[in-house]
């Protein structure tokens, strides 16, 4: 036991191979207690020698000890900056592994670290890394379960930057964490860590880098994390060979077939990537940015950081929260105020005020009292499937998405280059086959704004919705509003099938899956659209604009259902200054009612129409407008209470010679009858 030991103006230069500290090389079954040491400490080994030292992790550098086995630090302070500058030559056949850290630089064996702090820079700059390199702000890494038993009161202050340099090399994986290399099993805490500094990858990586603000994978032990807080600032702009990295301002990954509760925790660093060439697939997030392995359960968390993207990826998956969601996730009063701003080039784009996307059959992510503040802006080019979400970007694999009493109130813009299928919405971008989405007493305020250029092939959609841009799967939403304006002006570079759907709650349901829009139980409060809902440019072979749901597509079997039960639209619905070789349909509630088999349960009951539609400068192939619903062209005939009290004017159209034009007070064209419909409004038409 070492108590009470301060080491000044220490200055250290390594040329061997091991392990190095500034108090000790190895601290085993010992303890530091209120120790602290200030100074330098430089690692510049060069010369390979075979076998000296066996197994991985061969360089562990620690600013007060190189490896800890069974260690216990209460009330130390690293104040020696590290820097390597070199681990063997770069032509070493063997694969070393350098863990690097402001107290330890690798512990093993159940070791604790209680109220401690690293307060000096750590500094690679060299170009001979051949091996898998940590580097953390306390504690380098750890490799096995119960490695570190005791991980409470720990502090990287602004002063520990840690640093790749620019010009610098590593020939294999980098990972860089603000605190702790990696959270294992078996802490009996882990709380009340902080990083106040920021984190610079501005080198060359041979392999994945993976940055965090606290650590890297958390867990798989059953203790809570409370408190963890990251304040620093993280930098990508330099250079990763492989097809994957990871940045995040808690954690990278949870790890273990358990619970992970998180509680309490923060971000307010920002993550900045601007990597001229990355070529790889970029996970972002203000929280945990990789997969969640074992269930999570987040409680009054919060992400105020931003994450920029201005440089070329491969493709881009970026969220407030968690980045891919493979196990069960819950969160209940968590709030993200970060923004997500895209300027860069990708291929797929998956982004998400908390989730970037779920991939896992039948799991779910519940969302009890969140909010959205974020706003969220894609200006650069994807050449993928793009969707963007308040919420979530992405779902696919049957995963479930289920939100209860939460409120995106940040804005959505796109105003880049897609060049495939774009979906956007309030709360979700796009969900596949399989999956199912259910709204609760929900509500969005955030505006969306779609322009740019949609291109490159035909068949392509713009699905754009106040909740959800485009679904594959059973939606259904009780008593939520959307109060958001939602824009869409494309403009369409190519020879033209390129069709755009807007509306105040759902773009487009696909195949004729489930829609359900409802009173909640116990409440009378139907679904309902205060927003501004706005179709411009250029729509390809179709367009759609209604204050519900623009279309539920044709249906594929008798058990598909799509109901509007109780539904209201006080928004105004516009139609202006588009261009299209097909059919445009704009309505007050819902774009279509179809069924292509004759056996599709599709009714629209009890809606009601008070927004003002107006149709003004289009070039289509045939028109259709109708208060509560363009075109039906077959299920159930509407009945209950319809009613249209909004006045509807078109002006300024052309329509094609084969085409056809019909507008309606309650039902611009039917093939079934229209019962119970009361309409009290002024319909005006220009002639064509």
């Amino acid at each position: 036991t070492i108590r009470n030991l301060k080491l000044t103006n220490v200055a250290i230069t390594e040329t061997e191979q091991g392990f190095v500290g500034s108090v000790a090389r190895v601290l085993e079954n010992g303890s530091l207690t209120n120790c602290v040491a200030t100074g330098t400490l430089v690692m510049n080994n060069t010369t390979y020698t075979a076998d000296v030292i066996t197994g991985y992790g061969n360089f562990n550098i620690g600013g007060l000890v190189g490896r800890s086995v069974g260690a216990t630090y209460l009330d130390c302070t690293n104040q020696v900056a590290v820097t390597i500058t070199a681990i063997c030559p770069a032509t070493s056949e063997k694969a070393y592994g350098t863990t690097v850290g402001g107290i330890t630089g690798r512990a093993l064996t159940k070791c604790t670290f209680e109220r401690c702090k690293n307060d000096a820079k750590l500094l690679y700059n060299g170009t001979t890394i051949p091996g898998v390199m940590y580097i953390s702000g306390l504690v380098g890494s750890s490799d096995a379960n119960n490695d570190t038993k005791l991980l409470k009161d720990l502090e990287n202050t602004a002063n520990g930057v840690i640093e790749i340099a620019e010009g610098s090399v590593a020939l294999k994986a980098l990972n860089l964490r603000g605190c702790i290399g990696v959270i294992y099993d078996g802490q009996t805490a882990v709380e009340n860590i902080t990083n106040n500094a920021d984190i610079k990858f501005l080198g060359t990586a041979g392999g994945e880098v993976n940055i965090s603000g606290i650590g890297g994978n958390l867990g798989g032990g059953q203790q809570t994390a409370r408190n963890l807080v990251n304040n620093g600032d993280i930098y990508f702009s330099g250079t990763a060979a492989t097809a994957t990295n990871y940045v995040a301002g808690i954690a990278t990954k949870t790890a273990g077939n358990v619970t992970h509760k998180i509680y309490d925790c923060h971000n307010t660093g920002d993550i900045i990537i601007d990597s001229p060439n990355a070529k790889q697939n970029m996970y972002a997030s203000g929280f945990i940015s990789g997969n969640t392995n074992g269930k999570v359960d987040m409680n009054g968390c919060t992400n105020t950081g931003n994450i920029t993207v201005s440089g070329t990826v491969s493709a881009a998956y970026l969220c407030g929260m968690v980045g891919i969601a493979t196990q069960p996730v819950t969160f209940t009063e968590c709030v993200n105020y970060g923004n997500i701003t895209f300027s860069g080039n990708s291929g797929t784009a998956r982004i998400g005020g908390f989730v970037s996307f779920s991939e896992s059959n039948a799991i779910d992510v519940i969302y009890n009292d969140c909010e959205n503040k974020g706003a969220i802006s894609h200006s650069g080019t994807s050449t993928g499937i793009t969707a963007i979400g308040g919420f979530m970007g992405f779902a696919t694999n049957s995963s479930k998405g289920t939100w209860h009493d939460c409120v995106n109130s940040g804005t959505i813009t796109c105003s880049g280059h897609v060049k495939s299928n774009f979906f956007v919405g309030g709360y979700f971008g796009y969900a596949s086959a399989g999956s199912t989405l259910k709204w609760y007493n929900c509500t969005n305020k955030g505006a969306v704004t779609v322009g740019g250029i949609l291109s490159n092939s035909d068949d392509k959609k713009a699905r754009v919705g106040g909740f959800v841009g485009g679904t594959y799967c059973p939606t259904s939403f009780y008593s939520c509003t959307n109060e958001g304006n939602i824009t869409t002006n494309l403009d369409d570079e190519s020879t033209s099938k390129i069709d755009a759907y807007a509306a105040g709650f759902v773009g487009d349901v696909e195949k004729g899956y489930d829609l359900l829009l409802d009173k909640a139980e116990g409440s009378d409060k139907p679904c309902l659209n205060k927003g501004t809902i706005t179709l411009s440019g250029d729509c390809g072979d179709a367009g759609m604009v209604a204050g519900l749901f623009a279309s539920p597509n044709y249906a594929s079997a008798a058990t598909n259902e799509t109901f509007i039960k109780h539904a209201v639209n006080e928004g105004e619905i516009k139609c202006l200054n588009v261009t299209s070789s097909g059919s445009i349909r704009v309505a007050g509630v819902a774009g279509v009612q179809v069924s292509s088999n004759g056996t599709h349960v599709s009714q629209i009951t009890n809606a009601t129409n008070k927004g003002n539609i107006t149709v003004d400068n289009v070039k289509v192939g045939s028109l259709h407008v109708g208060g509560i619903c363009a075109y039906i062209s077959g299920g159930l005939a509407p009945n209950g209470e319809l009613v249209n009290t909004g006045n509807i004017s078109v002006s300024n159209y052309t329509i094609s010679s084969s085409g056809t034009f019909y507008v309606g007070g309650i039902v611009g064209y039917s093939v079934v009858a229209v019962e119970g419909a009361k309409c009290h409004c002024t319909i005006n038409t220009q002639a064509h």
